[in-house]
C-alpha cells in the first residue's frame, strides 16, 4: 500500500516543459546510477563554464580556467559525496552571481546574469536533493539491513564500475525524481504548465522564448500545448487506474478531502 501511496502522491501534480536542446544522443541511460553520474558530471561543466563566462573575459583566460577548474573538484561522480560538493560550489558560485546582480546596472547583462542565476540555483537544489536520497537509503539500510543485503546504497565509484553494480532501489517518488533532473538537465526551459489536480493551472514563459521569431514562437506554442493535451489524457488514465487499485487510501489523498460522519 506504501508502493501505491507514493506513486498516488505524484500524481496530484502534472508539470509539462518545452526544451530547445542543441543536438540529440538518443542515449537512455542503462539504470539509475548511471543517470546520477552522467547528470553530475553535466552540472560540473556547466558551472565551470558560468563562472568561466562570467569572469574570464579572453577566450584564453577561459581555456585556462576551464583546465584549471575541473581539478578543483575531488569527486568526480554521482554519489552522495560528489553530489555534496556541487551543492558546496553551487552555494558559493550563486552567492557570487548574487552579489554581481545587485552591483549590475546594464539591462542586457541583468539578463543574462539572472539566467545563469536560475541554472545554479537549479543545480544546487537538484544536487541537494540527490544528497537527501543517499542519506535515506544509508537511513534505511542501517534500519532494515535485511532488506539491503550485498546492496550498496552509495554510488561515488568510476564510470567504469557503476554498470557492473546492482542498481539502487529506490522509491517511485526518488526513481520519479532523479529521471526528472536526468531529462532536464542544464537545458534551458522555454515554457512551462503545471496542472494540480485540484485544477488550478498555471503557465511560464521565459523571455527567451519572448525574444524567439514570430514563426518558431508559433512551432513551440503548438508543440507545448500538443504536450499538454497528451500529457493530460495520459495522467487521467494513471490517475483513474491507481484510484481503482488504491480505493479509499487514494481519496485521502486528495486536497480537501475528509471522512463523511456517519449519522
Amino acid at each position: 500500500m506504501s508502493f501505491i501511496q507514493d506513486i498516488a502522491s505524484d500524481l496530484l501534480r502534472l508539470e509539462i516543459n518545452t526544451i530547445i536542446v542543441d543536438e540529440l544522443t538518443c542515449d537512455k541511460p542503462s539504470n539509475l546510477r548511471r543517470a546520477m553520474y552522467e547528470l553530475a558530471e553535466d552540472y560540473r561543466l556547466k558551472i565551470i563554464d558560468i563562472e568561466a563566462d562570467v569572469y574570464h573575459k579572453t577566450k584564453e583566460q577561459k581555456r585556462l580556467f576551464k583546465a584549471e577548474e575541473t581539478l578543483t573538484f575531488t569527486n568526480h561522480y554521482g554519489g552522495e559525496l560528489g553530489f555534496n560538493e556541487l551543492r558546496e560550489y553551487s552555494e558559493r558560485l550563486l552567492n557570487k552571481l548574487e552579489q554581481d546582480l545587485i552591483e549590475l546596472s546594464d539591462e542586457e547583462q541583468e539578463q543574462v546574469l539572472r539566467s545563469n542565476i536560475n541554472m545554479v540555483d537549479r543545480i544546487r537544489r537538484q544536487s541537494l536533493n540527490m544528497v537527501n536520497i543517499f542519506k535515506q537509503l544509508k537511513k534505511e539500510a542501517e534500519t532494515n539491513p535485511e532488506d539491503f543485503e550485498g546492496q550498496d546504497v552509495t554510488s561515488d565509484y568510476p564510470e567504469d564500475k557503476i554498470d557492473q553494480m546492482q542498481d539502487l532501489d529506490l522509491l517511485p517518488m526518488q526513481v520519479s525524481m532523479v529521471r526528472k533532473a536526468y531529462e532536464i538537465g542544464t537545458q534551458q526551459i522555454l515554457m512551462q504548465t503545471v496542472v494540480q489536480v485540484e485544477g488550478d493551472i498555471t503557465s511560464y514563459i521565459t523571455p527567451r522564448f519572448l525574444n524567439l521569431d514570430p514563426n518558431d514562437q508559433n512551432i513551440l506554442l503548438n508543440v507545448h500545448n500538443s504536450a499538454i493535451a497528451n500529457s493530460t489524457k495520459m495522467w487521467q488514465y494513471l490517475f483513474d487506474t491507481v484510484g481503482k487499485m488504491a480505493g479509499e487510501a487514494f481519496q485521502k489523498l486528495m486536497p480537501g478531502s475528509k471522512r463523511k460522519k456517519l449519522k
